[in-house]
C-alpha cells in the first residue's frame, strides 16, 4: 500500500491510514517523539473525514466539531523506519451530539511487535460549544 493510501469500510465505522513517518520525527536514538503520536492520530482522522463528510465547504463548516479531550497510553516506543505504520480509526461509542474515536498505531514489520497507542477523543460540534 502506498504511503498515502488509505481503506474505509462502506459505514466508516473503522478507517486505516498508512502513516509515514518523516526523519525528523525521530531523536538521536531512533525513537519517534511521542507528541507525534496524536499528529499521526490527527492525519489519520482528517484523511478519514475527507472521504465520509459533504464535500461543499459551507456545508463541512456547518458540521464541524472540535477535539475536547485526547489522552494516549504509550505501550512500547514507536522506532523510525521507512515504511509508514497504520493508524487505525473507530468509532468507539456515540452519545447524542458527542463520539468518542479508537486508534492504533500499528507497526508491522516481521521482527517487532505491533506498536499500539490507543487514544480516546470525545469531539463535540462547535455548535455545543456556542451553547445553541
Amino acid at each position: 500500500m502506498a504511503a498515502t493510501e488509505q481503506k474505509a469500510s462502506p459505514h466508516v465505522h473503522s478507517f486505516t491510514y498508512s502513516c509515514p513517518l518523516r526523519w525528523a520525527d525521530a531523536d538521536a536514538y531512533g525513537h519517534v517523539n511521542n507528541a507525534l503520536y496524536l499528529r499521526y492520530m490527527e492525519e489519520a482522522r482528517t484523511r478519514m473525514f475527507q472521504q465520509v463528510l459533504l464535500t461543499d465547504a459551507a456545508e463541512r463548516r456547518r458540521h464541524s466539531f472540535v477535539v475536547s479531550r485526547a489522552t494516549v497510553e504509550y505501550r512500547v516506543p514507536l522506532l523510525y523506519r521507512e515504511e509508514p505504520v497504520e493508524v487505525c480509526v473507530r468509532v468507539a461509542q456515540r452519545r447524542g451530539v458527542q463520539f468518542d474515536l479508537a486508534y492504533e498505531i500499528r507497526h508491522l514489520a516481521r521482527t517487532s511487535p505491533t506498536h499500539p497507542c490507543d487514544d480516546w477523543l470525545s469531539p463535540s460540534p462547535v455548535n455545543r460549544l456556542q451553547g445553541a
